[in-house]
């Protein structure tokens, strides 16, 4: 019996998917970007700009396909405000969380894809 394959992209490969896409992406606008692979940690990415520059505070990203628990945003909120600047990447775009822990959107999700 043969198995088939399912042709429906798992989560994991669409959120593998979605971090590539940012990493390139960011990595056409001069940072440089480190991917944790398979990470069950607070961070999926992390982006660094050259020193001296406005944007050299470390950009941490969360790359989420699905929903994010309150426990796993809580624990990405305190990491980010502890170590750099947090973000959170969804299909919809790449949100960065603001001081009240809002999300605000930083980039269109579309443009990062068609780049």
């Amino acid at each position: 019996m043969l198995l088939r394959r399912r042709t429906i992209p798992s989560q994991y490969k669409r959120g593998a998917d979605l971090e590539r896409d940012i990493k390139k992406w960011l990595e056409s606008l001069g940072y440089y970007v480190m991917r944790s692979a398979g990470s069950k940690g607070p961070v999926d990415l992390i982006a660094l700009y050259q020193r001296g520059h406005v944007k050299d505070v470390p950009m941490l990203i969360q790359a989420k396909i699905g929903k994010m628990s309150k426990g796993k945003r809580l624990e990405f909120d305190a990491f980010a405000r502890k170590y750099g600047s947090g973000y959170i990447a969804t299909p919809d775009g790449l949100f960065i969380v603001d001081r009240d822990g809002e999300l605000v959107l930083w980039a269109d999700i579309k443009e990062v894809q068609n780049t």
